[in-house]
């Protein structure tokens, strides 16, 4: 929890370097906390767990942003509620992902069950996050229109956005 409130509360600072590479920065945080987290000790699930929040914070910040200066304004109504949606559907389907797990009284089989827990925690999340980098890289190469022309040096830039 302490890694998603300082997230949220630095994405509007991390914004100001470009929406697009902040999501991007995020998603080297996320993968950063993953990964510490498949390296099973008691330290790198913590430090794991919190670069993880630190990233989802990032991105409960900075995804309503990008999102509202991408769609066309007439537009809007109707993706606003996707981003809600979406991170609803997520919890849905981690809550589901932790039926795969035995149950809490077996102590044995929690500790046995190797695959479940690195699926659930570690390649899940890195699926998702190759994802992001891969849109933002290949198909979105530019930053938003409306904060491309809220700053004189990167006129050009919004010129080749558009």
């Amino acid at each position: 929890m302490l890694g998603m409130t300082v997230g949220a509360v630095s994405g509007g600072r991390l914004m100001k370097i470009g929406r697009r590479k902040a999501i991007l920065v995020s998603c080297i945080f996320g993968i950063a906390g993953v990964a510490t987290t498949y390296f099973l000790s008691f330290q790198n699930l913590i430090i794991g767990r919190l670069l993880y929040g630190f990233s989802t914070g990032l991105f409960s910040s900075m995804c309503p942003r990008f999102l509202e200066e991408t769609v066309p304004n007439h537009l809007y109504d109707k993706f606003a509620p996707i981003y809600v949606i979406s991170q609803t559907v997520g919890n849905l389907v981690a809550f589901m992902t932790g039926e795969m797990l035995p149950d809490n009284t077996d102590k044995q089989a929690l500790v046995d069950d190797d695959i479940n827990w690195r699926l659930i925690i570690v390649y899940f999340p890195l699926v998702l996050y190759a994802s992001v980098i891969i849109f933002f890289v290949f198909i979105l190469r530019h930053d938003a229109v409306k904060f491309l022309v809220t700053d004189e040096s990167k006129k050009e830039a919004a010129k080749q956005a558009i």
